[in-house]
């Protein structure tokens, strides 16, 4: 029995059939391959197994007995996910199907985000194929549990189906009947601008006037601090406090923030807008909304002036009209107020360094240090002119 470590897992390959002939052995087997690996929790692929009996289920829930965990077996067979669904295991047991494999070759391109792009399969249907990486598969059941959730609680997004493997990649199948993406659509027909942004700004309000129970998301403020936090290097004493006071002193919102709701991740469908990438969901202001599309349409721009067309196809200008108008349009105003602006310019640098600086505890490159710089000294300005962040403060 073939066994490797990944992370904090030791997974278990399976092979074959599980039956009385052999069930004991292979108990013996999975013990001593856990008891090689210490501190290690065990997972089990069964790609290879063939069969098993309910003799050979009772290994697991005996070593689930045992280890106190709940038993995770992926890429089962439907075949012997039957077996575990019929006799009631998939409730006792973390039972996942082997996915389907899917190819994206000759599929239009609809949409593309940072953590994976969108690929429309047939009329009805389309795929998130996630960027490479380990992480994808978590982040794949992150964003489903989100997804739901956001739906549940009136959200127009798509609910993920069905877990896929795409070209080697983890992706995702979700309805979506001849969807693209508003992106798409203002890139093709500009002279849509302005009901692109009159139903942009309805989606929005729409979004924000969703109330969650506390703690069902992460709250914003506690994100934006994390933000913050790693910028202390960088900032002088003075602002670092400042900023951190403006963050602190904002009052608990348990209103819905989406987090990065650019175009790119507004379909339309069916004369509606439905929202994707669902796994930046957060509770808070609506001011950490417009930080995120400040980060995408204006702070991106500032430094790399062709950022904007190369990601959504727009020109600079283009983006920063998008911004405003949709702006003025949620806040009912003729234009924006520049105390509303500095604001977002302050929770949004935080958010766009949050980015630029990544996993990374310096830049990495001079584009991101000359970002780093510029936005530093930004923040170093903006902090003193504000009393509060919230969005609609007098």
């Amino acid at each position: 029995m073939k066994a490797y470590e990944e992370t904090d897992q030791l997974i278990i390959c399976l092979d074959g059939r599980i039956d009385s002939n052999n069930a004991s052995a292979i108990s013996q087997e999975i013990d001593a391959l856990i008891k090689a690996h210490p501190g290690k929790c065990p997972s089990f692929d069964a790609d290879g197994l063939e069969y098993i009996s309910s003799a050979g289920l009772r290994v697991f829930l005996a070593l689930r007995k045992r280890t106190g965990r709940k038993i995770t077996l992926f890429n089962v067979s439907l075949p012997v996910y039957d077996i575990f669904d019929t006799t009631g295991f998939t409730q006792l047991l973390d039972v996942r199907k082997k996915p389907r494999e899917l190819s994206v070759e000759g599929c239009p391109l609809i949409g593309a985000g940072a953590c994976g792009d969108v690929y429309r399969l047939d009329d009805d249907t389309v795929v998130k194929v996630y960027h490479p990486g380990a992480s994808s598969l978590p982040l794949i059941e992150e964003e489903r549990s989100l997804a739901r959730m956001a739906f549940l609680n009136g959200v127009p997004t798509a609910i993920p189906f069905d877990i896929v493997r795409v070209d080697g990649q983890w992706g995702t199948v979700f309805e979506m009947v001849k969807a693209q993406s508003c992106n798409t659509i203002l890139v093709s027909h500009p002279e849509q601008f302005p009901q692109i942004v009159e139903k942009y700004a309805e989606l929005l309000r729409s979004v924000h006037n969703v109330t969650m129970e506390r703690g069902t998301l992460p709250d914003s403020r506690k994100r934006y601090l994390e933000h913050l936090s790693r910028l202390k290097p960088f900032l002088s004493p003075q602002a670092f406090d400042g900023v951190k006071a403006l963050i602190t002193d904002l009052p608990e919102d348990l209103h819905l923030v989406h987090g990065d709701i650019h175009l790119k991740n507004v379909m339309y469908t069916d004369d509606s807008l439905m929202l994707i990438d669902m796994d930046s969901l957060g509770l808070g202001d609506p001011v950490f909304e417009f930080a995120g599309l400040f980060t995408a349409y204006i702070a991106f721009n500032e430094d790399t002036p062709d950022n904007s067309m190369d990601f959504f196809g727009l020109d600079r200008e283009t983006c920063l009209r998008l911004f405003r108008e949709t702006l003025c349009r949620y806040l009912g105003c003729a234009s924006v107020p520049e105390s509303v602006m500095d604001r977002i310019r302050l929770t949004g640098y935080l958010r766009f360094l949050s980015i630029v600086l990544s996993d990374s505890a310096a830049p990495r490159n001079e584009t991101d240090a000359l970002r780093l710089r510029h936005s530093t000294e930004h923040l170093e300005a903006l902090w003193p002119r504000i009393q509060t962040l919230r969005l609609n403060a007098p």
